[in-house]
C-alpha cells in the first residue's frame, strides 16, 4: 500500500514497506548538520556529493557556497530534494522546513525543531537559497558509490550507506580503495564508523584525519559515530 500526497506542483510518493517508517520515506534526519558541515571543512571551492535522503544534508553542504550532487536509489528522495529546493526557491520558507505539514503528526518532532533551529540560524536559509544554483539533483536513481568513483568530488558525504547495505568489511575496503582511485584530495564524511573496523583504511587509499573526526564527534550525538577520512 502507498500514500500520494499532492503538494501543488509536486507529488510526494511514499510507501508503507520502505524505510524508517510506515510511511517509508526518509522525511527526516537525526543526524547533526553541524557535524556533518564541520566534519567536511566546506569551502566554496568544494564539490561534494551526498546521499539525498531528507535533503537536509544536501542544503546544508549547499550553504557552505559549494556545489553539490545529490544521489540516491530511491526516486522519492530525489523527488523530496527537487521539490524542497522548488519551495525554496519561491519562497514558501514555512513549507520547505516542513514539506509534509502535519498530516502525519510530525511537526512537533525532535527532528523538524532541530531542522528549523540549524536554517534558522545566522542567515543560513539566505546562504542555502542564494546558492540553489549549484544544487544538482540526478534524475534518476544511482548507487553512491558508483558517483564517488567518477573523481569529480572532493567531499563526499556517505552517511550511514555502508550499514544500511549490509556490508562487509572486505566490501567497505575495495569500494573505498576504488573512491580514492580518482578522487582529488579531499574527505569522506562516514556516520556510523562503529560499525567496522576501519584499521583497514590504511590499505584503502585513505587515511583517518583525527581533527575533523573528532570536530564532528563532539557536534554529534549518540547513536552515530562519524568518521572523516582523507585522501591527500
Amino acid at each position: 500500500m502507498s500514500t500520494l500526497i499532492r503538494r501543488k506542483n509536486a507529488d510526494v510518493v511514499l510507501d508503507e514497506s520502505f524505510g524508517n517508517s510506515w510511511y517509508g520515506c526518509y522525511r527526516t534526519t537525526d543526524e547533526s548538520l553541524e557535524a556533518i558541515t564541520s566534519g567536511l571543512a566546506l569551502e566554496p571551492r568544494d564539490s561534494a556529493l551526498t546521499i539525498a535522503g531528507c535533503g537536509d544534508q544536501a542544503f546544508a553542504l549547499l550553504g557552505k557556497g559549494c556545489k553539490v550532487c545529490v544521489v540516491d536509489n530511491d526516486p522519492r528522495q530525489l523527488k523530496l530534494v527537487a521539490r524542497r529546493a522548488s519551495l525554496l526557491r519561491n519562497g514558501d520558507i514555512e513549507e520547505f522546513l516542513n514539506p509534509f505539514g502535519d498530516s502525519i503528526g510530525e511537526a512537533e518532532s525532535p527532528q523538524i525543531k532541530a531542522r528549523q533551529r540549524y536554517f534558522g540560524t545566522a542567515g543560513r536559509l539566505f546562504a542555502v537559497r542564494a546558492n540553489l544554483h549549484n544544487l544538482l539533483v540526478n534524475g534518476e536513481p544511482s548507487n553512491i558509490f558508483e558517483e564517488a568513483r567518477r573523481g569529480k568530488y572532493n567531499k563526499i558525504y556517505l552517511s550511514s550507506c555502508f550499514s544500511y547495505g549490509s556490508f562487509s568489511m572486505d566490501f567497505v575496503s575495495r569500494t573505498l580503495q576504488g573512491i580514492s582511485r580518482d578522487m582529488p584530495p579531499g574527505l569522506v564524511y562516514i556516520s556510523d564508523a562503529d560499525k567496522f573496523d576501519f584499521n583497514a583504511v590504511p590499505y584503502s587509499g585513505f587515511e583517518v584525519d583525527s581533527k575533523q573526526s573528532v570536530k564532528a564527534q563532539i557536534l554529534q550525538l549518540r547513536p552515530w559515530m562519524p568518521l572523516v577520512l582523507r585522501k591527500n
